[in-house]
């Protein structure tokens, strides 16, 4: 309405493109930082544009968005041989990660992605064991069948947002404020929640 509210309004969006850029620069800070980890990639990517014709680009975005970001820039671990220390970790990690492509209201990775950048991360590190890059390496475990096609809450309300609503609630119904948290931490459907005794 106003050139202050313009003014203001310019200022908040380049302050958001700003965090969103540093966000970016640090997701490829290992480009430089750990020079020799450009080397590997690509080392691994020509390996995988013949065994995988048809997959190996996505494999490299999992690689270097997620499995590299992780063990370079969040554990800090230039090591290849003791990255297998940090594979519990890296499985939680990606649980609680946001996903850098998200579809509207997309708050974490699906665990079929997870499963993918799980192995992206063997794979890299079976062809850095056949190229004498490493020694001896195990593998990270994938996430179960069984949980590739689970949701649960944090598909439907972020995590952090469960609190505030349940306060809200509180004050003007507490028993359903109640029966919203039990059924934010168990997973119960709305009638088997209200079926309970």
């Amino acid at each position: 309405k106003t050139k202050e509210d313009a003014e203001q309004f310019c200022r908040l969006r380049e302050s958001e493109f700003e965090a969103a850029r540093y966000r970016m620069k640090l997701r490829t800070e290992w480009q430089n930082k750990f020079y020799n980890f450009y080397e590997l990639l690509e080392i691994h990517a020509l390996e995988r544009r013949h065994s995988a014709p048809n997959s190996w680009k996505n494999e490299i975005y999992y690689l270097k968005s997620y499995a590299f970001h992780f063990f370079l820039n969040e554990k800090q671990c230039n090591n290849l041989n003791n990255w297998s220390l940090y594979f519990e970790d890296f499985r939680t990690w990606l649980t609680t990660v946001r996903p850098l492509k998200s579809k509207l209201g997309q708050t974490r990775l699906a665990y079929a992605t997870m499963n993918t950048c799980i192995k992206a991360l063997n794979s890299f590190l079976s062809v850095m064991k056949r190229k004498g890059k490493m020694g001896e390496i195990s593998k990270c475990p994938c996430f179960p069948g069984r949980m590739l096609n689970q949701k649960d809450v944090r598909d439907v309300i972020p995590i952090d947002q469960i609190p505030l609503i349940r306060s809200q609630m509180r004050q003007s119904h507490e028993n359903e404020a109640d029966l919203f948290y039990v059924m934010t931490k168990t997973g119960l459907r709305e009638g088997e929640a209200l079926g309970l005794s």
